[in-house]
């Protein structure tokens, strides 16, 4: 009969959203290894919008079957493009913290943050959860944005997309006390202070793209140092006060 029971609860909770899921999982704990069993057959995209006045997070998936994986194990970028093209669904903030996102095979994570809006508290936790192949992250706030980046965890192989959506000059640095260990592909468009340009070009990121539309006087002398890293080349262009700077790291 327990076997049975356990069979009839996968084959429903195959129907069922994750909002619904994670409801049932916090009703039926000790069915929750068979609620949540789903969840692994199926690749994950999560969408977080945090403003002023509320915060918003939606999902899409489609079947793993679906996906293909590269060598490292992440995944390529025509199936990451058909996830996102899914539909995708609201999670209430009241079941945020039912939902077991540490099960899910995130492919991509893609966080707004607006204004001098703050992470909510209660999504401090789902974030040490999270370990994803792809961050998106878009901020006007450096704090609420390097939350972000020193809470989830990356697999192997991973790409970072930074684009700081604020016009101001910026006064602290925003990769300081972040692991890079496991990216591949970086891209950080913004005022990038000199701090986070040293450690960028001193770290292992094989691919590296840097864009930043107001370059200060100190970066343009920082670029006119020679780089001497045998293992990698550098390619840089327009390195002069007022032009944008675009940084290709590479092996």
């Amino acid at each position: 009969m327990e076997r049975l029971n356990a069979d009839i609860i996968f084959m429903v909770c195959c129907y069922l959203d994750l909002g619904s899921l994670s409801s049932l999982a916090a009703a039926l704990p000790h069915w929750s290894s068979v609620i949540f069993g789903t969840l692994k057959t199926r690749v994950w995209a999560i969408k977080m919008r945090i403003l002023p006045q509320f915060t918003t997070v939606e999902y899409c998936s489609m079947l793993r079957s679906k996906c293909s994986t590269s060598r490292d194990g992440a995944e390529e970028e025509s199936p990451r493009m058909n996830l996102v093209l899914c539909d995708w669904e609201g999670l209430q903030a009241s079941i945020w913290k039912h939902v077991p996102f540490d099960m899910l095979k995130i492919a991509i994570f893609d966080v707004t943050q607006f204004g001098a809006s703050e992470l909510p508290q209660k999504l401090n936790k789902a974030l040490r959860k999270i370990t994803t192949s792809q961050l998106s992250l878009k901020f006007e706030t450096r704090t609420e944005a390097r939350k972000v980046l020193q809470t989830i965890s990356f697999n192997p192989g991973s790409t970072i997309y930074l684009h700081e959506l604020s016009f101001q000059a910026a006064k602290e640095p925003m990769l300081q006390q972040c692991s890079l260990e496991n990216i591949r592909d970086l891209w950080f468009s913004g005022d990038v202070l000199s701090s986070d340009l040293s450690l960028l070009l001193g770290s292992r990121i094989p691919s590296l793209c840097v864009n930043c539309d107001c370059l200060r006087q100190s970066k343009a002398i920082y670029f006119k140092l020679p780089v001497k890293r045998p293992e990698k080349s550098y390619h840089i262009y327009q390195v002069y006060k007022g032009a944008k700077l675009s940084v290709f790291q590479g092996k």
